[in-house]
């Protein structure tokens, strides 16, 4: 507990609501308490701290827990029903795919396990039906599918459910299609004479293909089934053993009656049923999902999480502390499904006896019915969700992610929605019409908690605005501020927690370890709900922890105390999981949003590609706050960058994003920029390779070139500052060039320059101030010609480097008995001859100690002319 907070204040749902509102109704007009009051506001609707009265928010659900009066309405329904028959159990009309689609094979588990033959010659086993190769044939209505399995290739497949190219064909060719012909040979006519010609014909240009079906009368279906099974086992012997699925899904709607009505349940099983041969369907293997649906007008029922033993008992063959054992903590056999990121209500789902008896329910699971305004299947998800890329963009009208806006529409419609509380159980059929006949007036107050519909949504609406004004602070912010990694890590939490408002939170290792770096720890909690549970006498310090009541975020900083709100600085996520919300590094987005001058965009945006690092080059050390001559007439004036100098980053991050002396006027900042150019190209300038004595082409030590002065480039002499140079006479139009190469115009194309350039200080301070003051870039351009123009000789352009080193009959060599390769200058088309008298330099004289500041180190003496250097690059051309 941070010293100045008081003890946490526990409250209800409407009292979080009622205080979130007071506090966001405080805006004014002023903008420092516009400001204030919006820091109040999404500091408790995310982090769930009331800054005001210093201290925790704990919402308490189970205040609203379910007690009289209340008015409810429940009714019983069958909602689906799958069974495994060694005939075909269908009398409708089937409806039978031309091409086999794999999307249609059952690769998810059904909670059941299903006696098959996987060995010849061996007894059955209990096998998961999700695991043996299957294929869809037919569908009899739009809910209806009708599967083959067979078990015979499980072990070949090892745990994989498609059959292959070859077997699909196998299928059609040996077993559908001669079935087809031999019983309805009127309508073989319409059908391709094989499973090649069927995939031709069904091919899209795109290369997807076409999901059309064939209709095949209901009164054959039942033998033809029999058929394909002979066709097939007698041709392919790993067709032997084969079952036939029929699985009903999602038709509870059909099928609703009045629990504890013997007659009115017999009756809407037999709906259920009508189309398919019951005999088969009990001799089978065959289970059907039973619901039991509460509800009451205007009100949202949800399920406690602390009641779920008691709903796994009451509707099973479980004993009391087998329930009881089986809820304590997730596991594979059951799972807890927070609701809207309020631990104390969850929904769930448990596989209680999966193993083929007749004794009780196989599989359980409670929900609730507000999934009918935010379910979406899509991406593997089960409601609407938003993708991390999908935070990063604002709508037309704002920055705002779109997403948010739709979801505060939906939620608002809310409001008029009742929810009802659902648990379903699949039982064998056998037991259909004998099993949750009622639902127990203690267990529903012992169950259930209770809010008006009105309460419910709005604690949603108050996530999702907190999230979305976040979010659109974020994205309206600087992309220097923008793509901070302590930034992007509040993003992704972001996101993470508005995808928990329309289903269970993600725990996957990407959504673990947006939990471990944005949630409040067991290291910062004394005790609470643990949303990743530690394994056995493992360590809890650094697992998230919810002890509010509710999943809040841990310490968030806002504007005006950050420059963007963001985590205050420390744990970070790792590649994986960035790449994963955003599919990106921070590095890379941030080389997305603010491109840098010497690399095309495309190159930029290549998915999956991180440049290579080199050193950056080092600050000027004799810079100023003077302005040269040539650059004092300017008088446009820098506006601020946005930096972020929040307290909790390390004093090196504070110094690089701080803000800075923004009184300075542009010629100061160009000077400071043309001082810096020249201290760049020398620290650029490299080393022969494979040199030891007198490596360095430049004479200059590290600190000698970042300290260099511009009289050091007007020099006639070159020996004062390379061993060994290479020079030619530039004509005024190449100068120009060259110049136009290093201070590129506004609207100018700069090719590719990987090498050198983005480490230079200079050439983003460049690019930073074109970006600022467009309508200056002219002008600067021609001041700082003026001192260009000054110089004797640069560095000759090249398309990809600062220097070149290779040997080049263009150019004069220095000295003349050097044969080997050297660094290109171009010279001043205004400078005369250059000069090479190495003696003046050994003895420093001619003026020299004032073209460049000798400082001589104290103590032992280095190896003289060894400058092989971490930032130099050795010239290998």
């Amino acid at each position: 507990m941070h010293p100045r907070e008081g003890a946490p204040v526990a409250m209800s749902l409407l009292e979080f609501n009622n205080l979130f509102i007071d506090l966001d109704s405080r805006r004014g007009n002023d903008e420092r308490a516009e400001a204030e009051a919006r820091e109040h506001a999404l500091t408790l609707g995310l982090n769930g701290i009331h800054v005001p009265a210093h201290r925790r928010i704990i919402i308490e659900p189970l205040r609203n827990r379910l007690h009289r009066p209340y008015a409810l309405n429940i009714s019983r329904d069958f909602d689906s029903l799958i069974a495994f028959t060694d005939e075909l159990p269908v009398t409708h009309d089937l409806y039978i795919y031309r091409v086999f689609h794999s999307t249609m094979t059952l690769t998810k588990s059904v909670h059941v396990k299903v006696r098959m033959h996987t060995q010849p010659g061996q007894p059955s086993q209990l096998v998961h039906p999700h695991k043996i190769p299957n294929v869809c044939i037919a569908q009899i209505g739009a809910r209806h599918c009708v599967r083959l399995f067979f078990p015979a290739l499980a072990q070949a497949a090892e745990g994989h459910s498609e059959l292959s190219e070859d077997q699909l064909a196998a299928v059609y060719d040996r077993g559908l299609y001669p079935a087809i012909c031999h019983l309805t040979p009127e309508l073989a006519t319409n059908w391709s004479t094989s499973y090649i010609t069927a995939k031709l014909r069904a091919r899209n240009l795109n290369g997807t293909y076409q999901m059309g079906t064939h209709p095949f009368p209901g009164d054959t279906a039942h033998r033809l089934g029999s058929m394909i099974k002979r066709n097939l086992q007698d041709a392919l012997p790993w067709a032997r053993g084969c079952l036939w699925m029929v699985q009903i899904q999602g038709v509870k709607e059909a099928h609703t009656h009045t629990p504890a009505d013997f007659l009115a349940s017999r009756a809407s099983f037999e709906m259920l049923m009508n189309g398919l041969m019951r005999g088969l369907i009990r001799r089978g293997q065959s289970w059907v999902d039973v619901g039991l649906q509460i509800s009451e007008a205007n009100h949202v029922l949800q399920w406690r999480t602390d009641s779920h033993h008691h709903l796994a008992k009451e509707f099973s063959d479980l004993a009391q502390d087998a329930a009881a054992r089986l809820c304590i903590l997730p596991s594979r056999s059951y799972s807890r499904d927070y609701v809207a990121g309020l631990v104390d209500l969850s929904g769930f789902r448990a596989t209680l006896n999966p193993n083929n008896s007749n004794t009780g329910a196989a599989y359980i699971q409670a929900y609730t019915t507000d999934k009918a305004l935010i379910a979406h299947l899509e991406a593997g998800r089960h409601g609407l969700f938003m993708r991390g890329k999908d935070a990063l963009q604002g709508d037309g009208d704002g920055h705002t992610p779109p997403y948010c806006r739709r979801m505060m529409a939906i939620y608002e419609g809310g409001v008029r929605h009742t929810t009802a509380a659902r648990v379903e159980a699949r039982i064998p059929v056998t037991l259909a019409n004998n099993t949750m006949l009622d639902f127990p007036e203690v267990l529903l107050e012992r169950t259930l908690c209770r809010f008006p519909a009105v309460d419910w949504w709005q604690w949603r609406q108050i996530r999702m605005s907190c999230i979305a004004e976040t979010l659109a602070l974020q994205n309206s912010a600087h992309p220097s501020l923008r793509y901070l990694r302590e930034t992007l890590n509040l993003t992704a939490a972001l996101v993470w927690l508005a995808n928990g408002l329309n289903s269970r939170p993600d725990d996957d290792q990407y959504g673990r370890d947006v939990m471990v770096t944005s949630c409040w720890t067991a290291d910062d909690l004394d005790h609470g709900t643990f949303l990743i549970h530690p394994p056995a006498g493992g360590p809890v310090r650094d697992l998230p922890v919810v002890r509010q009541g509710a999943i809040f975020l841990r310490g968030i900083l806002f504007p005006p105390t950050s420059g963007v709100p963001r985590f205050s600085y420390g744990k970070e996520l790792n590649n994986a999981t960035w790449i994963h919300f955003f599919s990106r590094t921070p590095d890379q987005l941030r080389l997305q949003a603010l491109p840098p001058p010497f690399i095309p965009r495309q190159r930029v945006l290549e998915a999956g590609r991180i440049p290579t690092q080199k050193r950056m080059s080092r600050l000027h050390g004799g810079q100023v706050d003077e302005a040269l001559p040539e650059l004092a007439n300017l008088e446009f004036r820098i506006p601020p960058i946005p930096r972020d100098v929040a307290e909790d980053l390390p004093y090196e991050e504070q110094v690089e994003y701080g803000v800075g002396d923004m009184a300075q006027n542009l010629p100061v900042q160009l000077t400071h920029l043309w001082q810096q150019f020249l201290s760049d190209v020398m620290q650029k300038c490299g080393n022969l390779r494979g040199a030891i004595a007198n490596a360095s082409h430049c004479r200059l030590s590290t600190q000698e070139r970042q300290n260099i002065t511009q009289q050091a480039l007007t020099h006639p002499n070159l020996a004062t500052i390379f061993r060994r140079v290479q020079y030619r006479a530039s004509a005024r139009q190449e100068w120009a060039d060259a110049f136009s190469h290093y201070f590129s115009p506004l609207d100018g194309k700069i090719p590719i320059q990987p090498q050198n350039f983005p480490n230079m200080l200079y050439w983003r301070r460049w690019a930073e101030l074109k970006s600022l003051l467009p309508a200056a870039v002219g002008n600067m351009r021609r001041q700082l010609r003026l001192l260009f123009d000054q110089l004797a000789w640069v560095p000759e352009p090249a398309s990809d480097r600062v220097w070149r080193y290779q040997r080049d009959d263009r150019f004069c060599m220095l000295p003349p008995d050097w044969t080997s390769n050297a660094p290109q200058i171009l010279m001043n088309p205004s400078s005369g001859q250059p000069q090479w008298s190495p003696p003046l330099v050994d003895g420093e004289q001619d003026g020299m100690e004032d073209v460049i500041p000798r400082q001589r180190p104290r103590g032992p003496q280095p190896i003289p002319y060894l400058h092989l250097r971490q930032e130099e690059e050795d010239s290998s051309d």
